[in-house]
Order: structure tokens, then sequence, then C-alpha cells
């Protein structure tokens, strides 16, 4: 899709600072329409006697607390197209520009897994840029699904540049969200629909914040025995479909238990039976995957965990046919002794994307990877569990973390993340053409146990 530029002088906006190159990263692979967002949804769910409050009053308060909470949400990126793209600060958010509102046509079922409703939802938007209006409007949108008859439940859905924040990020918006709720219920007076940015500074990146320069090495396989799908093909105008899982609170807390029963993680256990699932499909002459799993690198950052941005890293695994394609624990736990090799490395200052300093057109790098083969079979993302606590006015339920494909990226993408409710939900991203058959028979696979 073509930006859609409104009429704004981009040069004229106030630059905040230049984009490191995670941020980079991200920021070029959208620009060429290779991935669009990262989406975050949550089920609130109010849990007081008395619910007299107007809906759009309720979210634009609670959306103001997480404007003023973190700064880079009132940035966009400009230069998009150049070596030195920046990020600047809109003069205003309008509110009523960036929510939408919409009826649920079928009442939330609390025992329903996710809903068909919610499904076409995320992948529409998923697939929906933010390059309409650029320059007036933010890189984020949120969209509030309710039903007329229950007004005490509602469900907000929030996606956002991936240039902005990571996954960890997609958690500060529902805490920082939870948190305007809450405040509002207790009296606090409705804001106005403008929202003016105060010219604060934004975080640092992630290279600022480099205790030192690593250049890390990279291993090389043979690349006719690894499946990564089909070649990189040029972006089309409709790149992926979204298959969600759902765990029901049970299994969930029996894999929780059996998880630190074998003293291993939840991110070990899905990239194994994700590695199962492919290797019981997969032709035989496939016998290698490789796996990229995000890595939440704050507290080797000195930041704080509620930090809003790109603070992650990228761990690689290889992984073979003959040691995954049956399951048992000890790959698990083998799985588990990498990450944590990669911890105590990290704590070094060897970070893996450290390496992006030697590129120095991420435009271009993206570029060449047309046509070409895929560097990824698949890639996991777990955010780990939302947090609720039991005395709040309005409480986190179902939680679901999605994201557009990554058309030059992994062939298979899941994300997992344990809402309030105590339920897993992972959403399983394909490419449309591309993938098809073989991500179904992931869904319904051993991944949901």
């Amino acid at each position: 899709m073509e930006y859609q530029t409104a009429t704004v002088d981009l040069a004229k906006l106030e630059k905040v600072r230049p984009l490191g190159k995670m941020e980079e990263f991200s920021s070029a692979r959208y620009h060429l329409d290779l991935f669009k967002n990262v989406g975050i949804t949550n089920t609130f769910t109010f849990t007081q006697t008395s619910s007299l409050f107007s809906l759009k009053d309720l979210v634009f308060y609670a959306l103001t607390n997480v404007l003023q909470k973190n700064v880079n949400l009132s940035t966009i990126v400009v230069d998009r197209a150049s070596d030195a793209p920046y990020f600047a600060r809109l003069p205003v958010v309008n509110l009523e520009k960036v929510v939408k509102f919409l009826e649920r046509k079928i009442l939330l079922n609390e025992d329903a897994a996710v809903g068909e409703e919610l499904d076409d939802l995320l992948e529409i938007e998923n697939n929906t840029s933010f390059k309409s209006q650029y320059g007036l409007l933010p890189l984020w949108r949120l969209v509030i699904l309710s039903h007329l008859s229950v007004s005490s439940v509602f469900t907000a859905s929030f996606f956002f540049h991936h240039a902005l924040g990571d996954g960890t990020s997609a958690l500060v918006f529902l805490s920082d969200f939870q948190e305007g709720l809450n405040s509002l219920y207790a009296g606090v007076k409705a804001s106005s629909v403008l929202f003016k940015p105060e010219k604060n500074s934004i975080l640092p990146s992630l290279e600022a914040l480099l205790p030192h320069p690593y250049i890390p090495s990279h291993s090389h396989h043979p690349e006719n025995l690894i499946w990564t799908g089909e070649c990189n093909r040029a972006p089309t105008s409709t790149c992926g479909k979204f298959h969600t899982l759902v765990i029901n609170k049970e299994t969930s807390l029996r894999i929780f238990q059996a998880c630190k029963v074998h003293k291993t993680t939840i991110t070990a256990l899905l990239t194994v039976l994700v590695a199962n699932s492919l290797f019981q499909i997969l032709p035989e002459r496939y016998t290698q995957l490789d796996c990229t799993i995000p890595v939440n690198i704050r507290n080797l950052l000195s930041l704080d965990k509620t930090s809003f941005g790109v603070y992650i890293d990228a761990l690689n695994l290889h992984l073979t046919r003959r040691e995954q394609e049956n399951f048992n624990w000890a790959q698990v736990i083998q799985v588990k002794t990498k990450i944590s090799e990669y911890f105590t490395k990290a704590k070094k200052g060897k970070i893996n994307v450290a390496g992006f300093e030697n590129i120095p057109s991420m435009i271009g790098f993206f570029q060449k990877r047309f046509e070409g083969e895929r560097n990824e079979s698949f890639d996991v993302s777990h955010l780990g569990a939302v947090k609720s606590g039991g005395d709040e006015s309005w409480t986190l339920g179902r939680t679901v973390f999605s994201r557009s494909v990554f058309v030059s990226g992994a062939a298979v993408s899941v994300g997992v993340v344990t809402g309030g409710d105590g339920c897993m939900r992972g959403v399983v991203e394909e490419m449309i053409g591309n993938l098809g058959a073989v991500v179904e028979k992931v869904v319904r696979s051993e991944l949901v146990l």
C-alpha cells in the first residue's frame, strides 16, 4: 500500500531522535509492506454492582493515561525510505480518529474459545497498515468490541507499529489501560478527545543502551535439508491468515505444573511441540528446522519492565528430525538449556541483534531478500502471563497476542500469552497460498496438548 500522506509537512514536525538499528529493522520491513503490525487483545470486565458510565469516555480516559505514560506513542517515523529515519512528534492526537467502536453481533460466551468475530477482526486489522493519512494519525489504533445488552464487558484490541514497541510493550499497554479504567471509575474527570503530547524525550534505543558492541557469529547448515517454506515473495495486499489456539484453564495449569516439575519453561515446551508437529507433516528429506525466539532483554539493559519500546534480541535454535520427531521432556529440557546459555552470554554483552550495526541500509537489506530463501522455519513468541489483581473494578480477562505475518521471515509464526482468565491462547500465522495445509495440521496437532 502506498502512503496516503496528509496535508502535513513531515519535515516540520518536531524531531525527537534517530531510530536505532533494531527500530530501523521494523521500520524498513513496514515501509516495504513486509510486516504490518503487532496486536494485543483483552476482554475487560467490570466487577462492581453499579456500572453507570459512558464507554466512550471510559476508553478515551484510559487511552489518555496510556499516552501520558508512553511518550513514543505520539511519534511517527519520518524519512522512512532513507538510511537515517527518525522519530518525530505529532502536535496532537485526535482519539476519535484512532479508536473504532464496534457492536458485537453475538454475545461473548465465557466457554467459547475466542469467537469468529474476533478472529475475523484480527485477520483484518493485523493485515492493515498505518499508511493512510500518514502524518495526521499515530502509528497505532484501538478497536473496541461491545454488546448493547452487556455494559459491564468489552473487548479492546490495540494494534501498533513494531518500531514503537515489542511484544512486552503490548502487555505494558494492557497494564496502563487498565490503570486508566480504574482511575476513571474512582472519580477522575473524563479527558478531552484531543491529546496534546508534552515535549518529553522518549526512551533511548536498544543500541544506545548496550554496554559495548558485539559482532555475533553465525553457524551454517546445509540449506537443502532445512525446511523454510516457499521462497520469499514480493508483498501482496493480503499477506496473512490467522488460526487461534485455545488451551483451557485446567489444561493450562497442568502445563505450567509439568514445566515446573521438569524444571523447564513454556517457551521451551512450545518450541519443541511446534518442531514435532512440523516434522510429522514434512517430507522425510527435510531433516532440520531453524527456529527464532524473540527474547525480552530489558533487565540486561537496566530498563524497567514497564518500558514501552523495542528491547528484544533474537535467539536462534537449530533443531533436527532425529532429536525432535517424537515428543519427550528431554527435548524440552535441552531447548531450555540452550535458552539459559544464551542469557549467560547476553549478560556479558553478547546481544545478537547488535550485528544489525553492520547493515548500512535496512531497506536494501530487505529488498535483496525478495525471491530468495527464508532464513527461518518458524518462530515462537511467548509473552508469559497477564497479571490482574483481584480488587480492581475493571479486571483483565481473556487475552490474545497477534502479529501480522513477516513476508520474508519465518514460514510459521506462533504467538502465545496467558490471559487474566488463566487460559493460554496462541495465534498461528501463515502465508496465504504458501503454507495452507501445513499450518492447518500444526493447529490440530500436539500444540493443543
